[in-house]
This record gives structure tokens, sequence and C-alpha cells, in this order.
């Protein structure tokens, strides 16, 4: 919603996600991807143990959606929920 025209143009600003697991999490921030790892965000949210778990799961492994043409757009997903 935030991209430019020709940011919605370019089909590396999307990653297929499960709509009922990682897509959701993503987009409210729960977890960002760093460097190509996904990581954890949850300093500051509500959570269950079970949205725990499984982040717990999932964190520290590969995006294989990560690479240089991808990398802008999640570090401005990451600078979104992450103030450093």
């Amino acid at each position: 919603a935030l991209c430019n025209d020709n940011e919605k143009r370019d089909l590396n600003v999307v990653m297929p996600a499960c709509h009922l697991g990682c897509d959701k999490i993503y987009e409210f921030g729960y977890v960002v991807v760093k460097d190509g790892l996904i990581k954890g965000n949850l300093s500051s949210k509500v959570v269950t143990k079970d949205l725990v778990n499984y982040i717990d799961k999932i964190k520290d492994k590969k995006c294989s959606f990560y690479k240089e043409e991808t990398k802008k757009y999640f570090k401005h997903h990451e600078n979104k929920f992450i103030k450093n």
C-alpha cells in the first residue's frame, strides 16, 4: 500500500505466504526478515504461548525470497516495526 508506482510494478515486492500463518504474523510485524533470516519481533506485542511456539519454530530460518532484488523491501518492512 505504501509503494510508489514503480515499486507496485516490481515483482520482487511480493512474496507468497500462507494466509493462516506467516502472512499474518509478517504483515503485523510479529516477524521480520533481517539479512535473509526470519527474526521474531515480539517486544511490546500481546502474544499467546501458541504464537510464541509457532514463531520459535520458524525464527532464524532462511527466507528463500530474500535476495538482492528484495532486500530493500524487507528492510523497509523491518524499519516499519523495529525502531533502532
